[in-house]
């Protein structure tokens, strides 16, 4: 008698232990794949960065710059993407160390949205500077 208790309490042990887990991995799903979209998402923003600082230190006067960054910016994404929904690039002229600056705010949706955001929208920001070649910094434009 006391055996047949026993393997009765073993099996709803394991019942409750069940549920209790698959109840934390559905509300963890969630958190991690909102996550797992933010980091793709920031290493996207800094791949588009850093490309458009090196589109625009290979420009040959300071005025294709703005131009060669917008290009960069229309040809990045695809379009009607349902997470990445605007992007902004601005460039620098070059500096007194000859360094052209990129910066970009990249608007995203995640798609659960983690609690106290509202509209489950994020601005992403990334910087990058790179030498500029072909500009001669003490000429005048």
């Amino acid at each position: 008698m006391i055996s047949l208790q026993k393997k009765r309490q073993n099996k709803a042990q394991s019942l409750v232990e069940l549920a209790f887990g698959a109840s934390i991995i559905v509300l963890a799903c969630p958190f991690l794949i909102d996550l797992l979209v933010l980091v793709i998402t920031a290493d996207i923003n800094n791949d588009i960065v850093g490309k458009a600082a090196r589109v625009a230190a290979n420009q040959t006067n300071v005025s294709n710059i703005s131009t060669a960054v917008a290009s960069v910016q229309t040809n990045s994404l695809p379009p009607n993407n349902p997470i990445i929904k605007g992007l902004q690039l601005t460039a620098s002229a070059p500096d007194s160390n000859n360094l052209i600056t990129v910066t970009s705010k990249m608007t995203i949706n995640l798609p659960f949205g983690i609690p106290g955001f509202t509209q489950n929208s994020l601005v992403l920001t990334a910087a990058a500077s790179d030498p500029a070649a072909n500009i001669n910094p003490n000429a005048n434009p």
